[in-house]
């Protein structure tokens, strides 16, 4: 999930690798300091594991203590990890890597971006971040010139494929005076 109030109260009960899905039912509700049997929205929700987090989590889950209740996210003391533990050592981490300063909410933005770069539509990104309404997700979607022209260079792929099956004489017979490329009138 890309909200950490919810992968702070992540068990393993909820990571279903058969599936390749993780179950979000639990927050840790930071005002009130304490669990809540229900995420951000107040809805359950299934959310696809990447593969590479499917992966990485089978890994931990292997060499655990397989503990289904156990918290997926360790704290230092083993149990469960808090905001106020996180927060500093996800300071300290970007220091460390000489990269700018990043808050777990700015992941949450970061993470929402990187599923509108791979293709995730508003609705997909909506049903991500637990949102009831599009508009509030909007907020998270930041578009950028590389998505734009990834974009632009995906436009005309599928017309492209079409032209290029039919035969010279047909694609030629589609513009005016058989030309093979329109071109621009002058100005």
């Amino acid at each position: 999930s890309s909200d950490l109030a919810a992968m702070i109260a992540l068990s393993w009960s909820s990571v279903h690798f058969e599936t390749n899905q993780i179950l979000i039912c639990r927050a840790w509700k930071k005002r009130i300091r304490q669990m809540a049997d229900f995420p951000k929205g107040r809805d359950w929700e299934m959310v696809p594991l990447a593969p590479l987090l499917h992966d990485y989590l089978w890994e931990i889950w292997e060499t655990s203590n397989r503990d289904l209740n156990g918290f997926v996210c360790l704290g230092p003391d083993g149990g469960m990890l808090h905001y106020e533990t996180y927060h500093p050592s996800l300071s300290k981490l970007c220091q460390a890597l000489e990269l700018p300063r990043v808050t777990p909410h700015g992941l949450r933005h970061t993470c929402t971006e990187i599923y509108a770069q791979a293709g995730a539509s508003g609705e997909d990104l909506r049903r991500l971040l637990n949102h009831a309404d599009l508009k509030t997700t909007a907020g998270y979607i930041h578009r950028t010139d590389e998505r734009l022209s990834a974009i632009a260079a995906n436009i005309g792929k599928p017309l492209l494929a079409v032209i290029q099956g039919n035969s010279e004489k047909s694609f030629t017979n589609r513009f005016p005076n058989g030309k093979k490329q329109a071109e621009c009138p002058p100005q």
